[in-house]
C-alpha cells in the first residue's frame, strides 16, 4: 500500500474509537430474538427502565466475555487506490462489460463493486416467517389507538375528485421534515398553488413525491391565498421504491434519539431502528447511549441475521452514514421500523464524499447486461461513421463551417452551429445529434436511458451519462471531422436578429448528417470575440463573430438590457471553465438553443396530424407565487430597478428600469466594495465590466437571492395536461411553449422530442400517448431534481475540500438578519447550503438580546448587537482615551463606499450605450456619500492612564442586508460528506469570534467520552476515570458562557516538541487587568494569592494572521479582488502555569506552559517566524474549577467518608463517644405552637414531627450518612430544620466533654434554596436558632461591595442571585463591615475609597484589601455554629481554614450534581451526611447534553435513592403532605410515590375565593385557562433567560389579570407567579414593576428557584404547544394554571 494511502488509514482508524460487541450465538441462528418486552421498545427511545447496574455488569471494558473487533470489520472496504485510479482510466460501459465477462451469470445488474447501490436501488428480500416477529403482538401496544387513519382505496379516491374537485386535490407530496410536508397540485387549473400539510398524523404513511390526494382543511377561509392547508387521504401512485416491499435508505443518526435515523432522501423523515440486542444487554438509559446495533443481511436465507452492538463516538456523530433496511410500518407506530445492515465508510477526502453523494442521490454505475449486449453488437455493425444506408434520405451538410462549443473536457457534443451570408441576412444552422436513430423505442438502451434519465455530472471526476459511452462520446458525438447523423433547423435571420419576413417559411428542421471543422472550447470562443477582426482571420473564426453579433441582437430584443449582465444564470449552462470570464461565449450558444427548443415546442404542437398536440413533453416553470413575489417586490421594491440582471423583465406589476433611478432622492445609495470601487474608478473597461456584474454588488446580490428563492421549480409536463399559455409557460425565460431539444445525448426528454419529430417529419402517428408522456414526465422531473442536487452537491465538495485544505477569509454579504443571526452570501458560496452560511448571534456570546431597528429609507430590519468584552494588548501603548464605559458604536460599513442611486443609473445607461466615455465622467463625478454616524474601526479596553482601565469595554454593532462580513470558510463532516463551514468572524482587527468552540466546545477544548457513571465503582482510580471527563465535558460547555474570559492581542509564542507551546505575561499588567489564570503556581512562597484551584487549568483559543501568498489582482470577470490573510485557529489547554515575582525590582511574568488539542490544525508552513498571536483565555467557571480540584483530591481520602459515599461502599460506623451523644437526642422535636387563626402567626409556625419525620430525624442522627426523601409539601425544609439545630447540640455537648468544636455545614444547589432556609431559621426557630451565618459566593459579593477591576459580569451571569434583604444582618460580607467588627472600618474606608474613584484598577491596594476581607471572613466564621452556603461555596478556601467541620446537610439534594454534591464533603472532610431532596421532581441542569446522558444529570441523592447495593445507609422518605389539596395531591402521588402520600388538615382546608369553581364534590383546586398567543424566542443567553428561553404577552395579559384580582382578596406573600422560562418571569416582573408594585421579585419565580417555597395561590404557566393547522393562526396554545 503506498505510503499516503497508509497515513490516510491510520488517521481514519485513529479519528474512529469504535468499539464492537458481538453476541456469541450459533451460526445456523439467522434471525433476531423476540424478546419478553417484544415491539415496545422499538417504538418509543424515550421509554428506558432504570435498574441498578454496576461497572463490572453493565459495561463492554470490564465485560471480559465480549470479543473486541477492530471498527473497520463493520464498515465497508477501505477504497483501494489503484482500483480507482484503474476505474477512473475506465469508461463505465468498460467496467460494465468487464463485469459481466468476469461473471457469467443472468443477473441483471452490478456485482461487489457496486453492492451498496444495488441494495439501494433493488431493497431486501425478507421471509414471511422472519417477518412474523414484527407484528404488534404485545398487549401494550395493541391497547394503543391506531396513529395513523387507515388510506382510502383508488377507487374511493377518485370519487371523491370526481364529486368534490374544490376540497379534493390531486398532488405531489414533498416531505419536509418529520411534522412538515407541502403538495403541489397536479392540476394547476385553480389558484391554488402550494397544500401546506402540518403534523404527522395528517401526512400519514407517505413517501416522498407520492402522487396523493389531499383534502383541503380551509376551504372556506375568506381570504383565498395561494398557499392552503390541507390532509392527506391517500396514495393514487407511489413514486419511490414502488416495487420494493423493503427498500434501503442511506441514513444518518437522528439529532435527539440515538435509536432513530434519517434518510438522506427524505422518502419518510424517521426511522426507528431495532435495539433488541442493546435491550437485552443495557439496562438503563445511560448505558444505552451511542450505542447502535447493526445485522448482516442473509439474501440466500432472506433474513437479518448475526446481531453487532457498535459503540459510537459523540465527536463523529454528524459524520456516520448507515444503510438501513426497511422493515415493516404499522398505523401503530408514528415511524416504520427497520435495521441497519451497513455502516459506510466515511473520511475528509474526495472519494469518500463522492462516494456517499453517489449512493445519495442514487447516481447510477455500470449498465444493464442487455444494454452492454446492444451498445456492443450496434458498434460493431456501425463503424466509425454511420453507413450509407443511414444516410439515405438525409440532406448532406458535410460542406458547411459546422463547429461545436462546449466545456474543455467535454466528449459527449451533441449540438453544432453554421452560419451562412444570405441576401438581407444570415442562415443559422443549429445541428443537433440525431440520437433517436441509434435508440430504437422500447430497446434495452432506450430502457436503461429512460430509467437513467439524465447524465449525472459531478464536475469532479468524469459524468455517469444517460448512454453509453460508446454512444454519448463516440457514435452519437459530434467529433470534429466525422460524419454524424443530425436534426438540423436552419433560421433565416436580419442582421438585426429577427426572423425574416419572407415567402415561404423563415425556419427549416430537416433529417441531416455533418462534419464538424472543429470542437471549440468556451474559453476559445471567447477569446475570437474579445479580438478584433483582422484580415487573417479563418473562416470559422468570422463565423463565430457573425454568430456572435446575430446572437448579441437576438439577445437583446429577449432580454432588453438585461443581456449586459455577465452572469450565467441559463438553467442549461455548463459548469465549469472559468464560466465567469465566458459569458459571451456562452450566451452566443445559450441564444439559438433557447430558439431551437421553442421553435421545435411551436412546430410540433402545431403539427398537423392528430396526436402530436396532446403529447408534447413541455418544460414549464410556474411565476412565483403571489404571496412571494409581493413580499419581493415590498422588501425590494426600492433596489429592483438597478438589478441589471431583471432589466425589461416582468417582476410582478412592472418592468425594471434603472433610468427609473434618475430622480430617486440621493439618500438612497448602493454599496460598492472598496476595492471594487478602486478598481473600476482605474479603468472604465474594468469599471464597465464590473457593473455588469450584479454578484459583485452587496446590494444586489442579497437582492437577486431573494429573487432566485421565489422561483418556483421549472419541470416537463404533458401538453395535453396544460390549460393555456399562462398554465405552461416558462416564467423564467418568458416563452412559451418551450421545449427541450438540444442535448439528447445527455436527456431523455430530448430524446423523445426527437422521436416525435422524427414521426412528424415522416407523417406518422405520434408515437407516444398522453398517459405515456405523462408518466414520463413525472418520473424524469425526480431524477431531474436529484441531478441538480448532486451537482450542488458535489460542487459544495469540491469547496469544502479547497477551503479545508487551505482555509479562505472571504468578504460575505448579509443576505437576510433576524433576531436569530444573519444569511451569508457570496459568489464562493454559491452552492454551500444555506444551514451551512448561517452566522448564528447564539454563536457570538452577546450577552444582550439584539434589537431590531427599521432602516428609514429602505424599511428594512436591522439588528443592533451589543457586547461586554475584555481586550487588551500588553506590548503595545494604548493612545485610547479613558472610555467611562460608554458604548463604543463600530462601523458596520467599513469595507464599502456608499454612492447614490441615481450616480449608478447614470453608470449603467453609459454601460448599456456601451459609451466608455460618458462612463469615465460619469466616475470622475461621482462622489461618494458619507455616512457621519460616529462610530469607529476598532475597539481595545486599553487606554492611555492604565488605572483607568475598565472591567471590560461595551460596543455594539449593526447588521443589516447587504452588509460585508469577513468570514473564514473551512469545512466539517456533516451527514458524511465533508461541508463548507464558517469558523471565524472576523469583525476588526481586535475583535474576532472563533465560531468553533462556541459551537462545539467539547470537541475543541476537550472530547467526547462514551463511558457512562455506574451506580458501584472498585476503586477511586475507576471513579476518576469516569467521572472525570464528564465534568471536563461540562466544563468545557460553560466555558464558553463564563464572562471572566479575556483575549490579549500581540502575544509572542515559542512552540515547542509534541505539540506543546510557551508564552509569557507581565505580571503587574495583568494584575492591573484583572487577568487571571487558574492553577498558577508562585515561586513565593510568601505569596498568599496562589491560585486555589491548582488541579484545575484553563483553556486556549490561540490565533494568528497567515499571510495570503495571492496579490490582488483584476481582470474580467474576476472575483479575486480582496485576497485577505487567513487566520490559524488553534485550541490549547494549559498544562503549567508559574508566577515568578523579582524581589528587588517587582517586576514579575507569569510563564504558561500550554499543550495543543488533538484537532488542532498544525501551524501552516507560510507563518512568519515572528508572528504574533491571540490569546484568549477560556477560563472555567468557578464551580467547575472547584468540582474538578476537589474531586482530584478523592485519592488523597481513600478512607475517608467521601470515599466511602462515592464508592458505595460500605459507610463505617460512628466513634462510641458521639453515637452514644446521639442517641440521647433520639425522638428530640423543636417545635412552637401558635395561634393558626391568625395569618401573621402562621408564617412563624415550627410544627411537630409526624412519625416519618422523626423516624428521619433519628436516622440522620445516628448514621453517618442518610437520606431523606421529601416529597411536596411534606415538609423536609422543616426535617432539616431541626437536624441543624439536633447537630449543633450535640457539637456543644461534645465540646463539652472536651472534644475539639465542630460546625454544621448547610448547603444547596442555588442561593436561592439556601437563601429560603437561612429565611425560615430567622423567622420560624426564635430564640431557639443556631448561631449561624450566611456565606455568599464572590459574584454576590461584589454586587454589593463592587472590587476595581475585577466587578465585569453582567446581569447575565447573576440574573436571578443577589443578598435577600432580610438576610442582610447574617450575611458574612455585611457582618465584617458592622460597627465595632475588627476590620470593619478598614474595609468600609477602602469601599468608599474605591467608589469614590470609580472603581478605577489599583492592583496593590486590591491585593492588600482582599487580604484583610479574607482574614476578616475567616475570623468571623469561625464564631458560627453553623454556616449555610451554596456547595459550590462550601470548598472555599476561607470556609475551609476558618470551620472544622463534621456534619454536611446539603437540601435539594436531587437537584444537585453528584460531583457537586461531593465536593463540601470532601472539603470539609465531613463524618457525617444527611442528603435532603427528592429525585422525583426536578433533576440537576446540565448544560452539556451529552454529559447530561452520560449521569451528570442524575444526582448523588438519585444513585442511592434508587440503588439496593449500598450498606450501612439509611434511608426514609416522608410520606404526610400538608401543602397540596387532595385533589392535586392524587396524582403526583400515584405517578411518583406509589400511591403513599397521605393528605394532612393544612392550609388547603381553609375557605376559597369565589372564583374557584364548585361541584357536588367541593371545590376544584386548579382553574386551566387556554390562552392563545405569540411566542417569543430568546436567539441568545442574556439578562432575561438563557438561549430558546420563551415569554408570550397573551399569558402575560392573563397574569396580570389574575394577580389583580388576587391581590385585592389575598396579602401579596400569599400569591407566586410560576413559569419555567427566565424570559417569561422577566417579562412579568417588567410589567409588574411598571404597574407599581415593588415586590416583583419576590412574586414571580422559576419553577426550579422556587423549589421550597409555600403559597396559597399559585399562577403557573405552563406552554402547551398545540398546533392544528399551521400558520392559519400564527398562534401558541398554552395553559395557565
Amino acid at each position: 500500500m503506498p505510503k499516503p494511502i497508509q497515513s490516510i488509514a491510520k488517521k481514519l482508524q485513529k479519528q474512529s474509537e469504535t468499539i464492537l460487541y458481538q453476541r456469541k450465538r450459533h451460526l445456523s441462528s439467522c434471525s433476531t430474538t423476540t424478546t419478553a418486552t417484544d415491539d415496545s421498545e422499538l417504538e418509543s427511545g424515550s421509554q428506558f427502565y432504570d435498574s441498578d447496574q454496576e461497572l463490572s455488569s453493565d459495561d463492554e471494558s470490564f465485560d471480559f466475555s465480549s470479543r473486541e473487533e477492530t471498527p473497520e470489520a463493520n464498515v465497508g472496504p477501505e477504497l483501494d487506490p489503484e482500483e480507482e485510479a484503474m476505474k477512473e482510466e475506465m469508461s463505465f460501459y468498460e467496467q460494465s462489460r468487464r463485469y459481466y465477462q468476469q461473471n457469467d451469470d443472468s443477473s441483471e445488474y452490478l456485482g461487489q463493486a457496486d453492492s451498496d447501490e444495488k441494495l439501494l436501488k433493488y431493497g431486501v428480500k425478507l421471509n414471511l416467517s422472519y417477518m412474523h416477529q414484527f407484528e404488534d403482538k404485545h398487549p401494550e401496544i395493541l391497547k394503543r389507538d391506531q396513529f395513523y387513519t387507515d388510506f382510502l382505496n383508488e377507487n374511493e379516491l377518485k370519487q371523491k375528485l370526481l364529486n368534490y374537485p374544490k376540497k379534493y386535490k390531486r398532488c405531489v407530496i414533498q416531505i419536509e421534515g418529520s411534522h412538515e410536508a407541502y403538495c403541489t397540485p397536479i392540476d394547476t387549473n385553480d389558484s391554488i398553488h402550494t397544500i401546506e400539510i402540518s403534523g404527522r398524523s395528517k401526512i400519514g404513511q407517505v413517501f416522498n413525491e407520492d402522487e396523493v390526494v389531499v383534502e383541503i382543511l380551509d376551504e372556506d377561509v375568506k381570504d383565498k391565498k395561494d398557499t392552503r392547508f390541507g390532509k392527506v387521504l391517500g396514495i393514487l401512485n407511489r413514486q419511490r421504491h414502488k416495487d420494493t416491499k423493503h427498500p434501503v435508505f442511506i441514513c444518518t443518526l437522528d439529532d435527539m434519539e440515538s435509536n432513530l435515523v434519517r434518510p438522506l432522501c427524505k422518502t419518510i423523515p424517521k426511522i426507528h431502528i431495532i435495539d433488541r440486542e442493546i435491550t437485552q444487554k443495557y439496562t438503563s438509559r445511560i448505558t444505552k447511549r451511542y450505542k447502535i446495533e447493526t445485522y448482516d443481511y442473509d439474501g440466500q436465507a432472506e433474513v437479518l441475521c448475526n446481531p453487532k452492538i457498535i459503540n459510537l463516538n459523540p465527536a463523529e456523530q454528524r459524520s456516520y452514514i448507515f444503510l438501513v433496511a426497511f422493515i415493516s410500518w404499522s398505523p401503530r407506530h408514528i415511524y416504520p421500523r427497520g435495521a441497519i445492515i451497513k455502516m459506510l465508510r466515511t473520511g475528509l477526502s474526495e472519494s469518500t464524499g463522492l462516494m456517499i453523494l453517489n449512493l445519495q442521490h442514487e447516481v447510477p454505475t455500470l449498465y444493464r447486461k442487455a444494454t452492454i449486449e446492444q451498445v456492443a453488437s450496434t458498434t460493431n455493425r456501425l463503424g466509425d461513421e454511420p453507413s450509407s444506408d443511414l444516410l439515405k434520405n438525409r440532406k448532406d451538410l458535410t460542406n458547411l463551417n459546422a463547429f461545436t462549443i462546449d466545456p474543455a473536457d467535454s466528449k459527449d457534443l451533441d449540438d453544432a452551429l453554421s452560419v451562412q451570408s444570405i441576401e438581407g441576412g444570415y442562415k443559422v444552422g443549429v445541428h443537433i445529434a440525431d440520437v433517436a436513430t441509434y435508440v430504437p423505442q422500447k430497446s434495452p438502451l432506450d430502457e436503461e436511458s429512460s430509467q437513467r434519465a439524465t447524465t449525472f455530472y459531478p464536475g469532479i471526476r468524469r459524468p455517469r451519462n444517460m448512454l453509453p459511452e460508446p454512444f454519448s462520446t463516440k457514435v452519437c458525438s459530434l467529433l470534429p471531422n466525422k460524419v454524424r447523423l443530425t436534426i438540423s433547423l436552419f433560421f433565416y435571420l436580419t442582421s438585426k436578429g429577427r426572423l425574416m419576413q419572407m415567402e415561404g417559411s423563415n425556419f427549416e428542421i430537416v433529417p441531416s448528417y455533418i462534419k464538424s471543422k472543429k470542437q471549440f472550447t468556451y474559453s476559445e470562443v471567447q477569446d475570437i470575440i474579445n479580438t478584433q477582426t483582422t484580415d487573417i482571420d479563418t473562416d470559422i473564426t468570422k463565423d463565430i463573430k457573425t454568430l456572435f453579433k446575430v446572437a448579441k441582437e437576438v439577445r437583446k430584443q429577449r432580454l432588453g438590457n438585461a443581456m449586459f449582465a455577465l452572469d450565467l444564470d441559463w438553467e442549461e449552462a455548463e459548469q465549469g471553465e472559468a464560466e465567469g470570464q465566458t459569458v459571451e461565449a456562452h450566451y452566443l450558444v445559450e441564444e439559438f438553443m433557447v430558439m431551437s427548443n421553442k421553435k421545435v415546442a411551436e412546430w410540433l404542437l402545431r403539427h398537423k396530424y392528430d396526436g402530436y398536440k396532446q403529447c408534447v413533453p413541455l418544460r414549464c416553470q410556474p411565476p412565483p407565487s403571489k404571496e412571494g413575489m409581493e413580499q419581493f417586490l415590498q422588501k425590494n421594491g426600492c433596489y429592483i430597478d438597478i438589478l441589471l440582471r431583471l432589466q425589461d423583465k416582468q417582476v410582478g406589476p412592472k418592468k425594471p428600469n434603472f433610468r427609473e433611478c434618475f430622480n430617486e432622492p440621493k439618500a438612497k445609495t448602493v454599496m460598492l466594495a472598496k476595492d471594487v470601487w478602486k478598481a473600476m474608478t482605474s479603468d472604465p473597461q474594468t469599471a464597465a465590466e464590473y457593473i455588469q456584474k450584479d454578484d459583485l454588488h452587496p446590494i444586489q446580490l442579497t437582492v437577486y437571492q431573494h429573487w432566485l428563492a421565489i422561483q418556483e421549480k421549472a419541470g416537463y409536463r404533458c401538453s395535453g395536461s396544460i390549460k393555456g399559455e399562462e398554465d405552461g409557460k416558462h416564467s423564467s425565460l418568458d416563452v412559451y411553449p418551450y421545449t427541450h431539444f438540444t442535448s439528447p445525448i445527455r436527456r431523455y426528454n430530448d430524446l423523445i422530442v426527437h422521436r416525435l419529430i422524427h414521426a412528424a417529419l415522416r407523417r406518422k402517428p405520434c408515437p407516444y400517448n398522453k398517459s405515456e408522456i405523462e408518466g414520463i414526465c413525472i418520473h424524469i422531473n425526480s431524477v431531474a431534481k436529484r441531478a441538480k442536487e448532486y451537482q450542488k452537491g458535489c460542487s459544495a465538495l469540491e469547496t469544502a475540500i479547497r477551503f479545508k485544505t487551505s482555509p479562505r477569509m472571504l468578504n460575505c454579504c448579509v443576505d437576510d438578519v433576524s433576531d436569530r443571526g444573519v444569511t451569508l452570501c457570496s459568489p464562493w458560496l454559491k452552492y454551500v447550503p444555506k444551514p451551512h452560511r448561517e452566522l448564528t448571534f447564539s454563536l457570538l456570546d452577546m450577552g444582550h438580546k439584539p434589537v431590531p431597528i427599521e432602516d428609514t429609507d429602505t424599511k428594512w430590519t436591522k439588528m443592533k448587537a451589543v457586547w461586554r468584552k475584555r481586550l487588551y494588548n500588553l506590548s503595545v501603548k494604548a493612545i485610547n482615551k479613558p472610555d467611562n464605559g460608554r458604548e463604543h458604536k463600530l462601523n458596520p460599513y467599513s469595507s464599502v463606499v456608499f454612492l447614490s442611486i441615481h450616480e449608478w443609473a447614470k453608470m449603467l445607461r453609459a454601460t448599456t450605450d456601451e459609451h466608455k466615455d460618458d462612463l469615465r465622467r460619469a466616475l470622475q463625478n461621482t462622489r461618494l456619500i458619507i455616512h457621519q454616524n460616529e462610530v469607529c474601526e476598532d475597539v481595545t479596553t486599553e487606554c492611555v492612564n492604565q488605572l483607568k482601565i475598565q472591567p471590560n469595554t461595551k460596543f455594539s454593532m449593526i447588521f443589516s442586508r447587504g452588509q460585508q462580513l469577513k468570514i473564514q470558510m473551512s469545512a466539517a463532516p456533516n451527514k458524511g460528506i465533508l461541508t463548507p463551514k464558517p469558523v471565524l468572524y472576523s469583525m476588526t482587527n481586535n475583535v474576532k469570534f472563533c465560531l468553533q468552540h462556541t459551537e462545539n466546545p467539547v470537541l475543541h477544548l476537550y472530547r467526547y467520552v462514551t463511558k457512562a457513571t455506574c451506580d458501584k465503582y472498585p476503586s477511586i482510580r475507576v471513579y476518576l476515570e469516569r467521572w472525570l471527563p464528564i465534568i471536563l465535558m461540562e466544563a468545557a460547555t460553560g466555558v464558553i458562557r463564563n464572562e471572566e474570559t479575556c483575549c490579549i492581542n500581540d502575544v509572542p509564542i515559542k512552540f515547542l516538541e509534541d505539540r506543546k507551546g510557551r508564552f509569557s505575561l507581565d505580571l503587574a499588567k495583568c494584575e492591573v487587568r484583572n487577568i487571571e489564570l487558574s492553577g498558577v503556581v508562585s515561586e513565593d512562597t510568601d505569596d498568599i494569592s496562589t491560585n486555589e484551584n491548582s488541579g484545575s487549568y484553563d483553556w486556549l483559543c490561540l490565533r494568528a494572521n497567515v499571510p495570503n501568498p495571492k496579490k490582488p489582482t483584476s481582470g474580467k470577470g474576476t472575483l479575486e479582488l480582496n485576497c485577505y490573510d487567513a487566520v490559524w485557529i488553534g485550541h490549547a489547554e494549559v498544562i503549567k502555569a508559574v508566577k515568578r515575582k523579582d524581589q528587588e525590582t517587582s517586576d514579575g511574568k507569569i510563564n504558561v506552559t500550554f499543550q495543543l488539542h488533538e484537532k488542532c490544525e498544525a501551524l501552516p508552513p507560510n507563518l512568519p517566524r515572528n508572528v504574533k498571536f491571540c490569546v484568549e483565555i477560556l477560563k472555567k467557571s468557578e464551580v467547575d474549577r472547584r468540582t474538578e480540584s476537589f474531586i482530584k483530591e478523592l485519592p488523597s481520602q481513600c478512607d475517608s467518608l467521601s470515599a466511602q459515599i462515592a464508592l458505595n461502599k460500605r459507610i463505617s460506623d460512628f466513634d462510641r463517644s458521639r453515637a452514644h451523644i446521639a442517641s440521647l437526642r433520639h425522638n428530640q422535636d423543636l417545635f412552637f405552637e401558635t395561634n393558626r387563626d391568625d395569618p401573621q402567626q402562621r408564617k412563624t409556625v415550627l410544627p411537630r414531627n409526624n412519625a416519618k419525620q422523626q423516624e428521619a430525624v433519628n436516622k440522620a442522627l445516628t448514621s453517618r450518612f442518610s437520606l431523606i426523601q421529601g416529597p411536596p409539601g411534606t415538609g423536609k425544609t422543616y426535617t432539616g430544620i431541626k437536624l441543624m439545630y439536633l447537630f449543633d447540640r450535640i457539637n456543644n455537648q461534645m465540646s463539652k466533654e472536651g472534644h475539639p468544636r465542630k460546625q454544621v455545614l448547610f448547603c444547596g444547589p442555588s442561593n436561592r434554596s439556601v437563601d429560603l432556609v437561612a429565611t425560615w431559621m430567622l423567622k420560624r426557630m426564635e430564640n431557639y436558632k443556631p448561631n449561624f451565618i450566611r456565606v455568599y459566593g464572590r459574584s454576590i459579593e461584589a454586587l454589593d461591595f463592587p472590587i476595581p477591576g475585577r466587578t465585569f459580569l453582567s446581569k447575565r451571569s447573576t440574573r436571578s442571585n443577589h443578598t435577600n434583604e432580610e438576610l442582610r444582618c447574617v450575611a458574612l460580607h455585611h457582618l465584617i463591615r458592622e460597627k465595632g467588627k475588627k476590620y470593619a472600618e478598614e474595609i468600609r474606608a477602602k469601599d468608599k475609597f474605591f467608589k469614590d474613584n470609580n472603581y478605577e484598577p489599583m492592583p496593590e491596594i486590591v491585593k492588600g484589601y482582599v487580604h484583610i476581607v479574607r482574614e476578616a471572613s475567616i475570623e468571623e466564621i469561625r464564631k458560627y455554629d453553623v454556616i449555610l452556603c451554596t456547595t459550590a461555596v462550601g470548598a472555599n478556601p476561607k470556609v475551609l481554614e476558618a470551620t472544622n467541620v463534621y456534619q454536611v446537610i446539603i437540601d435539594e439534594a436531587g437537584m444537585c450534581p453528584e460531583p457537586q454534591g461531593l465536593v463540601p464533603i470532601i472539603a470539609s472532610k465531613a463524618e457525617q451526611v444527611v442528603l435532603i431532596g427528592d429525585h422525583m421532581q426536578l433533576r440537576p441542569i446540565i448544560m452539556c447534553k451529552e454529559a447530561a446522558l452520560l449521569g451528570l444529570e442524575k444526582s448523588l441523592f438519585e444513585r442511592y435513592a434508587t440503588t439496593e447495593s449500598s450498606k450501612n445507609v439509611k434511608f426514609t422518605r416522608l410520606e404526610d403532605q400538608y401543602r397540596m389539596n387532595p385533589e392535586i395531591c392524587r396524582f403526583p402521588s400515584k405517578q411518583f410515590y406509589e400511591s403513599a402520600l397521605r393528605t394532612m388538615p393544612g392550609i388547603w382546608r381553609e375557605e376559597t375565593l369565589r372564583i374557584w369553581p364548585r361541584d357536588a364534590k367541593g371545590t376544584y383546586p386548579h382553574v386551566l385557562v387556554h390562552v392563545e398567543g405569540e411566542e417569543h424566542i430568546l436567539t441568545v443567553s442574556t439578562e432575561d433567560g438563557n438561549e430558546q428561553s420563551r415569554s408570550n404577552d397573551a399569558e402575560i395579559d392573563h397574569v396580570i389579570t389574575t394577580y389583580n384580582y388576587l391581590r385585592r382578596e389575598v396579602p401579596n406573600e400569599k400569591i407566586q407567579i410560576l413559569s419555567q422560562y427566565n424570559a417569561q418571569c422577566s417579562e412579568i416582573k417588567r410589567r409588574l414593576l411598571k404597574d407599581g408594585e415593588a415586590k416583583a421579585d419576590d412574586l414571580v419565580s422559576t419553577v426550579v428557584s422556587s423549589q421550597g417555597g409555600e403559597w396559597d395561590y399559585v399562577n403557573y404557566l405552563a406552554p402547551f404547544g398545540l398546533y392544528q393547522i399551521k400558520r392559519i393562526r400564527e398562534k401558541i396554545y398554552s395553559w395557565m394554571v
